[in-house]
C-alpha cells in the first residue's frame, strides 16, 4: 500500500469513526449532541494537519533530489564528499540547499560549507537576500581559487 492509499484509508476510518460517534451520541429530547461539532472540527483539523505534513514531506523530498542532482557532476572532486556534506555536522537550511542547487558549483559550495559549519549556520539563519549574496560570495571565492 503506498503512502497516498494509507493516507486515504486513515481519513476514511476517521470519518467513519466520527459518523458513528455522532449517530450514537445520546440526544436529549431530540437535541443534537453539542460535542459532535467539536469532534468534527477536530477531525477536520487533523486531516488538514496530515495533508500539510504530507505536502511538506513531498516538498522536502523534491528539494533533496534537486540538491543531489546539482552536486552530482562535481562531487567526485572530493574523496570525502559524502562524509563532509551528507553525513557532516554543518547545518543546512532548505533555503540554503535551494540556493546551492542553483549553481553549477553546488558540490564545491556544499563541501565548503560542510568544512565551515559555523558559516553554514550563519547563512542558514540569514534572510533570503543576504543568504543569496553569501552563497554567491562563496561561489566567487571558490571560482577565483580555481575549483
Amino acid at each position: 500500500m503506498n503512502r497516498n492509499t494509507c493516507f486515504l484509508a486513515t481519513l476514511a476510518v476517521a470519518f467513519a469513526g466520527a459518523a458513528a460517534a455522532q449517530s450514537m451520541s445520546p440526544a436529549v429530547d431530540g437535541a443534537r449532541d453539542p460535542n459532535a461539532d467539536n469532534r468534527q472540527r477536530e477531525i477536520l483539523q487533523e486531516m488538514q494537519r496530515l495533508q500539510d505534513q504530507r505536502r511538506s514531506d513531498e516538498e522536502h523530498r523534491a528539494l533533496v533530489e534537486k540538491f543531489m542532482a546539482a552536486v552530482k557532476p562535481r562531487q567526485w572532486h572530493y574523496a570525502d564528499f559524502d562524509q563532509v556534506v551528507l553525513h557532516g555536522k554543518a547545518p543546512m537550511s532548505a533555503q540554503v540547499m535551494e540556493l546551492i542547487s542553483q549553481s553549477y558549483y553546488a558540490a564545491d559550495i556544499a563541501y565548503y560549507l560542510g568544512k565551515h559549519p559555523d558559516q553554514a549556520m550563519t547563512i542558514s539563519r540569514m534572510p533570503k537576500p543576504d543568504a543569496t549574496q553569501a552563497v554567491k560570495t562563496i561561489e566567487s571565492t571558490l571560482i577565483a581559487r580555481g575549483v
